[in-house]
C-alpha cells in the first residue's frame, strides 16, 4: 500500500514537475516571438532576451545575432549617406561660383553684340537661360544635402499655362533649331496644376535630352496637352530614329529622373515605344 502511494505521488510530482518546465519554455517562446514582431516593425533597439542553456536559448542568441547585424549593416548605410550628401553639398558649393561668373559672362557677350548679330544673341540667350537653370538647380542640391530641406516646401498651385508655357516653348524652340518639326494641339482650358519648378525644368530638360537622341528629325514630333480625369495630360509622340550601327548608349537615368519628378509633383510620369514610335506621357495633378 505504501509503495502504491510512493508512486503516485513520484508520478504526481513528475507531472507537476513537467508541466512548470512547459510553462516556462513557452513563456520563453512567446517572449521570444514578441521581440521579433518589433524587429519586423522596425524596432532594433530591444535586444532579445537570452535564458537557459537549452534549443530556445540557440534560437534566442540566433536572433540577437541577427538584430545586431541589422544595427551594424544601417549604422553603415547612414554614414555612408551621410558621406554623399556631404559630398554633395562640396561639388554644389564649388560649382555655383564659376556658374554665376559664366552667367556674368553670357550678359556681358549678350550686351557688346546687341543688335548687331541677333543668331549670335539667340544662342547667347539660350546658354544663359541653361545657365541660370542649372545655377537654380545646384542652389536647390546644395539646400537640400547641407540644409536637409524638404522638397514638398516648394510644391506650389499654378495655372497650367503659366507654369507649363515656359519650359515648353523652351522644348520646341531648341527642337525647330535643330531641324525637328512640331505639330501642337495644346488645351489647357484654365486648369491649375501642382508644380515644382526647378523639378519641371529638370523633366523638359530630359525630355530634350532624350528627344535629341534618339528621335527621327525627318518625322514631325506631335504634341498634346489636355486634362483626363484627375490630370492634365501633356503627351509628346515621335519617330524613334534609325540607328543603324550607331545606337546610342542608354544608361537609364533619364527615365528615372523624369520619374522621381513627376512623383514629387505627385504626378506620373510613363513611356512606351510602339511599331517604331515613342510616347512620352506627364500626368500633372489638377488642382481645385
Amino acid at each position: 500500500m505504501l509503495i502504491a502511494i510512493d508512486v503516485l505521488l513520484s508520478a504526481l510530482l513528475f507531472v507537476i514537475c513537467f508541466f512548470y518546465v512547459v510553462q516556462m519554455e513557452s513563456g520563453r517562446v512567446r517572449n521570444l516571438a514578441k521581440e521579433v514582431q518589433n524587429l519586423e516593425g522596425g524596432d532594433l533597439t530591444q535586444a532579445i532576451t537570452i535564458e537557459g542553456s537549452d534549443e530556445v536559448t540557440a534560437l534566442e542568441e540566433s536572433m540577437e545575432g541577427f538584430r545586431l547585424s541589422m544595427v551594424d549593416k544601417l549604422d553603415t548605410i547612414r554614414k555612408l549617406e551621410q558621406n554623399n550628401r556631404e559630398m554633395s553639398a562640396e561639388i554644389a558649393h564649388d560649382l555655383r561660383t564659376p556658374l554665376t561668373s559664366m552667367i556674368m559672362y553670357l550678359d556681358f557677350a549678350r550686351s557688346g553684340i546687341e543688335g548687331q548679330n541677333p543668331e549670335a544673341e539667340m544662342y547667347l540667350d539660350k546658354a544663359r537661360r541653361k545657365s541660370a537653370d542649372l545655377k537654380e538647380l545646384i542652389e536647390k542640391n546644395f539646400s537640400f544635402t547641407a540644409e536637409g530641406v524638404d522638397d514638398q516646401e516648394d510644391l506650389q498651385i499654378m495655372y497650367a499655362p503659366e507654369a507649363i508655357n515656359p519650359p515648353l516653348i523652351g522644348l520646341t524652340s531648341n527642337l525647330e533649331s535643330e531641324a525637328f518639326r512640331i505639330h501642337a494641339d495644346i488645351r489647357y482650358e484654365r486648369n491649375r496644376i501642382l508644380v515644382d519648378t526647378v523639378a519641371l525644368n529638370r523633366v523638359f530638360n530630359n525630355l530634350l535630352s532624350n528627344m535629341l537622341k534618339y528621335a527621327d528629325r525627318s518625322e514631325e514630333v506631335y504634341i498634346t496637352c489636355f486634362a483626363k480625369g484627375k490630370f492634365l495630360e501633356l503627351k509628346l509622340e515621335n519617330r524613334v530614329r534609325d540607328y543603324s550601327a550607331d545606337e546610342p548608349e542608354s544608361t537609364g537615368f533619364g527615365a528615372r529622373i523624369l520619374r522621381r519628378q513627376m512623383a514629387k509633383m505627385q504626378g506620373e510620369y510613363d513611356a512606351w515605344e510602339e511599331n517604331g514610335r515613342y510616347v512620352t506621357v506627364l500626368r500633372f495633378l489638377k488642382v481645385g
